[in-house]
């Protein structure tokens, strides 16, 4: 195998690693298929033209495939694609210290074991301990925890 052969699947290696890099970051398909060619073409460079050759290749390969990596990385870093906002908010946080054990209510709908109940004119996902507790049933507040009211019917 000539020289130019092993440039061209070196080069082959380089510019499958390029387009992963710059074109299709993510799908690292395209970026293991070129590091496969390139292996390749360092592989033949040591087994056709020897030890010296093919140590400058490697070495001369690696620097590139690291300096494309690092372009690679800062070229994302100010890309349009790249999210640079924090989300800071949580979903789902109710402030429930309105609603204290002992509150009276009547359910909306059939708790199974949630739904919807009218507690202190406030409609409110309530939970059952496990058991259902039919429509327009009076309930009472037995337990305020973790964003969760729980219920039972009242006696």
């Amino acid at each position: 195998m000539s020289l130019t052969i092993i440039a061209l699947i070196v080069l082959a290696g380089l510019l499958l690693i390029s387009v992963e890099v710059f074109l299709v970051p993510g799908t690292t398909i395209v970026g293991v298929f070129g590091l496969i060619v390139l292996g390749i073409g360092v592989y033949f460079a040591f087994k056709e033209e020897g030890v010296e050759l093919g140590s400058a290749i490697l070495l001369g390969s690696a620097l590139l495939v690291g300096g494309l990596t690092y372009f690679g990385f800062k070229r994302m870093e100010n890309s349009q694609f790249n999210v640079k906002t924090v989300i800071d908010s949580k979903v789902n946080t109710f402030d429930y210290s309105h609603v204290q054990e002992g509150d009276e209510g009547i359910t909306l709908t059939a708790l199974r074991p949630e739904g919807r109940a009218m507690i202190k004119e406030e409609r409110l996902i309530v939970y059952s301990k496990g058991f259902y507790i039919d429509e327009d049933t009076a309930i009472v507040v037995v337990k305020v925890k973790d964003n969760k009211i729980f219920v039972e019917p009242k006696s």
